[in-house]
C-alpha cells in the first residue's frame, strides 16, 4: 500500500512557527558542523549549475547557498509553498511539490545537485 500524498494543512509539520524556528536554528547548527552547506566537492563558483533543495520549508537553506554562489539557479520544494519567500533572489525558484507524487517531467533529470536534508515521505 502507498504512501497518501494529500495531507492536510494540520498535519503538516511546518506549520507551526516554532517549528519553523527550531528548523532555523537546526541549519545553522548542521552548516557549522558541516564546516559549510555542501560536502560534495563541486565548484560552485564556476557558475552555471542547477541546484535543487527538495523539502526546502522556507528556503533557508537555498538562500544560504545562493549567498554564497550566485551564478548558479537555485530551486527549492516543498509541500507548503506559503512559507516561500514573497521575493527571492531572480536565479532562485520555489515551487509547490509533494515528494509523494511523481516529479514533473520538466524537473526530472535536470539538477547537478540535489539537496533533501531532512525530507521524510
Amino acid at each position: 500500500m502507498g504512501l497518501q500524498a494529500d495531507r492536510s494543512q494540520a498535519d503538516y509539520i511546518m506549520a507551526s512557527e516554532e517549528e519553523m524556528s527550531r528548523l532555523s536554528s537546526q541549519h545553522n547548527i548542521i552548516k557549522h558542523a558541516m564546516g559549510g552547506l555542501l560536502l560534495v566537492p563541486v565548484n560552485l563558483s564556476a557558475g552555471g549549475l542547477r541546484i535543487l533543495d527538495s523539502a526546502t520549508a522556507d528556503g533557508t537553506w537555498v538562500l544560504d547557498l545562493h549567498s554564497s554562489a550566485p551564478g548558479n539557479t537555485f530551486v527549492g520544494t516543498d509541500i507548503d509553498a506559503s512559507k516561500f519567500p514573497v521575493e527571492p533572489p531572480p536565479s532562485v525558484t520555489f515551487q509547490g511539490q509533494d515528494i509523494n507524487v511523481p516529479w514533473p517531467t520538466e524537473l526530472r533529470e535536470s539538477f547537478d545537485i540535489v539537496s533533501c536534508l531532512f525530507g521524510e515521505a
